[in-house]
């Protein structure tokens, strides 16, 4: 049964691997936007080397027009394009090539963990969904770190769980450098902190979970510790508090956040519902649904707190769902279970056939929305206004 199914993960990555590829065809990139200044840092430390990284803190610090884009804090991100570029040639196909491996690497973690705690079937379906998501297929054929961010979180996520189900030190050790590199890659991944720690601490308070004080700054300080360290040994010492009140300060200045950053707090709900209706609808619905029951899993209910966690703390932001790319995990995961639930109520006698039907349409469906937004309408920032003109709700 396992050989059978990593067979079929495997076609699956194929067939996500070349829908992306065909879809870069006739892409166009951003060079005035963040496509532009991350090839940029990554073509800065290709020509001169890591000993010249502290030079693009000093260069990000003194042009105020660089504010608005990304910061030399996501040191991670740059450092790798710098060697993938430096291999395959400085140029934004490349780069994004880069992440289509991430969006291949997001794809296997999530298969090797649902399969672990939901099963193959489950893990398989779960994996469609996931390669079939319109922003993981958008932001696959960008110049652009959303799919590292995606990969990188998503594997923090579910290492954290694993790690407490074993309680193992290499576990640990596992999850605290992979967290390290997702707040490396993005600096924002600092606030899934917030997720483990507040999981630890009601986890004690309420279900009796032993938590030793080394575990708890292992899992929610040591990441952040090492993530400033490292830019310390990148030569940011001097920067890193003034660069930090830049990015905090710097979407009260910024045009375009100021126009198209803006909503309410369900903005984000509105424009996963523009990607993918009827995943919403589903995941939605299961939300619910998992409150009416008295009995509740552990791994479900943890991965309901990411999603509510995740969906309050960036409303406190700007907002742009590419910044929420990894909702789509505990979205996608409602999705299944609504699915299941369906199926084995209305089809008892055939209950995984039933939901393999369901979730090829449903991921038909996306990856029609996919062409239809990100190749036909050529959205390149999937904000709201750009979505519900390319869905021509507006002129």
């Amino acid at each position: 049964m396992e050989k059978r199914s990593n067979l079929i993960f495997l076609l699956v990555l194929v067939l996500a691997f070349s829908a992306v590829c065909l879809s870069l065809k006739n892409i166009e990139f951003n060079g005035v936007a963040d496509e532009g200044h991350y090839l940029a840092y990554a073509g800065h430390l290709e020509a001169n080397g890591l000993s010249s990284y502290k030079e693009l803190f000093w260069k990000y610090t003194q042009n105020p027009d660089w504010w608005i884009f990304a910061s030399p804090l996501r040191a991670g991100f740059f450092i790798l394009s710098a060697l993938w570029l430096k291999i395959l040639g400085h140029s934004f196909f490349n780069l994004a090539c880069l992440s289509v491996v991430f969006y291949l690497l997001f794809l296997a973690v999530n298969f090797y963990f649902s399969r672990v705690y939901f099963g193959s079937n489950l893990a398989l379906l779960f994996t469609i969904l996931l390669a079939s998501s319109p922003v993981e297929m958008a932001m696959a054929r960008r110049a652009l770190l959303e799919s590292a961010v995606a990969f990188t979180c998503s594997a923090s996520i579910w290492l954290f769980w694993d790690y407490l189900q074993s309680r193992k030190s290499y576990k640990l050790l596992i999850f605290a450098l992979a967290y390290t590199l997702a707040i490396l890659i993005k600096e924002s991944s600092l606030l899934l902190s917030v997720i483990f720690a507040g999981f630890l601490i009601i986890g004690a308070l309420r279900y009796k979970l032993k938590v030793s004080l080394t575990e708890f700054i292992a899992i929610c300080l040591l990441p952040p510790v090492l993530f400033v360290l490292a830019l310390v040994a990148l030569g940011g010492a001097p920067y890193i508090a003034y660069i930090a009140q830049i990015i905090i300060g710097s979407p009260g200045n910024n045009t375009y956040a100021i126009l198209f950053g803006q909503g309410p707090w369900f903005r984000y709900l509105i424009d996963f519902f523009a990607f993918s209706p009827w995943v919403m609808i589903l995941s939605l619905g299961f939300i619910v649904y998992y409150f009416t029951l008295k009995n509740r899993e552990g791994i479900v209910s943890y991965f309901i707190l990411v999603f509510l966690a995740i969906f309050c703390l960036f409303n406190l932001f700007t907002k742009n769902v590419r910044y929420v790319i990894l909702l789509d995990v505990p979205l996608r995961l409602f999705t299944l279970f609504m699915i299941k639930e369906l199926c084995q109520r209305y089809f008892p006698k055939a209950v995984v056939p039933a939901m393999t039907v369901c979730v090829l349409l449903l991921a038909g469906v996306d990856y029609l929305n996919f062409h239809s937004l990100f190749v036909r309408e050529a959205v390149y920032d999937p904000v709201s206004f750009s979505l519900f003109k390319a869905n021509h709700m507006i002129p």
